[in-house]
């Protein structure tokens, strides 16, 4: 009787066991797919916040870039025709690239690319000559920097983002559109 005993409580105890570890290996389980779910989303949203931050981070270069080749231009603008600026001249009409300190890559002088931006100068004779400048790596991206004038009233600035193949501009809008109020005539 002692011996029937015996193997019936031994019986029990393994089959407890074998419950006891059903549950902790389903557990286990849940805990490994949850974690994976949750580092799978960490990973998906730090990516995304680096692209973004990537997005701003061209912006900001072109953005400065512009800012460098505006003042290198208002200076040329100001310095008088005898030291080889622009001071008699209507608008921006004959201005290079060259003129402002940059290597022209074309004959016109009116592109300078590098390995960093590329510059294109545009609209030289008209009241509203302008800089289009992309950044050497982020093609889809670029900003268009408008000169009514050398005062900072009478500068515009435009950024475009090129998807699906279409530029979408954000920012300002240029057609016909004259000169801001209070800004001075070339």
């Amino acid at each position: 009787m002692a011996d029937a005993f015996n193997v019936i409580r031994t019986i029990d105890e393994s089959s407890s066991d074998v419950i006891l570890s059903t549950i902790m290996g389903q557990q286990q389980l849940i805990f490994l797919i949850l974690s994976t779910l949750l580092v799978a989303g960490a990973t998906t949203v730090g990516l995304s916040m680096f692209s973004d931050q990537q997005e701003a981070a061209a912006y900001d270069a072109i953005t400065t870039e512009a800012m460098n080749v505006l003042s290198r231009t208002i200076a040329w603008k100001h310095r008088p025709a005898t030291m080889g600026g622009g001071k008699s001249i209507q608008y921006l009409k004959g201005m290079t690239f060259s003129d402002i300190g940059f290597e022209a890559t074309n004959g016109a002088g009116t592109k300078a690319n590098d390995d960093d931006f590329k510059r294109t100068l545009k609209g030289l004779n008209s009241k509203r000559p302008y800089f289009r400048i992309q950044h050497g790596n982020q093609t889809s991206i670029r900003i268009d920097l408008f000169m009514y004038g050398t005062e900072s009233n009478c500068l515009k600035l435009r950024k475009a983002k090129k998807i699906d193949g279409k530029w979408i501009n954000s920012g300002l809008k240029v057609g016909k559109n004259n000169p801001p109020d209070g800004c001075p005539v070339w």
